[in-house]
């Protein structure tokens, strides 16, 4: 008796899409059809990689110019990314879970569904072993701590098909 396929196992119907063309294609001698097959075959497997590894050896890091600041000042905030495979990273979104007043020098928080956090949205399309540092400023018109964190790292294809999120923790303030 065969035990049942596992659910990774399954075929998506762009794969039997794909290998329909390709036999069709050697069938009639057609190198168009089987151009076109052996590309959708090529994309269901890259996004099935970038789904399955495209956050793995991905560090995020976030630095503050200074901890502590007087009204009026600018903080220097850089934030890192190191894609540290040779699998590049086509699309990787970072939202970092900041506190909802704080003001970054040309850019808007995103809304967040936690009570008095915004999002400050960073995307990168990263090539492999490719190191990336943004240099953004913090504009100081409001009294109080700023909290950070955490970070959710959203990874997928330049087309949005295999989506893979994890939230880490990196703490700051």
């Amino acid at each position: 008796m065969s035990e049942p396929a596992p659910a990774d196992a399954t075929v998506s119907g762009w794969t039997l899409l794909g290998l329909a063309m390709l036999l069709v294609g050697a069938a009639l001698s057609a190198p168009g059809l089987l151009l076109i097959g052996g590309l959708t075959l090529l994309s269901r497997w890259l996004t099935t990689l970038w789904s399955r590894f495209g956050l793995s050896s991905i560090s995020f890091d976030r630095r503050l110019g200074s901890h502590r600041a007087v009204w009026g000042d600018e903080v220097a905030l850089d934030v890192e990314v190191w894609n540290q495979k040779l699998l590049p990273v086509p699309l990787l979104v970072v939202d970092d879970y900041v506190t909802d007043t704080l003001r970054v020098v040309g850019r808007r928080l995103g809304p967040s569904d936690r009570p008095g956090r915004g999002v400050l949205a960073n995307a990168w399309s990263l090539l492999w072993y490719e190191r990336v540092v943004r240099h953004l400023r913090i504009d100081v018109r409001r009294r109080g701590v700023f909290a950070f964190g955490p970070i959710r790292l959203t990874v997928s294809d330049l087309f949005e098909r295999g989506t893979n999120s994890e939230e880490r923790e990196l703490p700051d303030e």
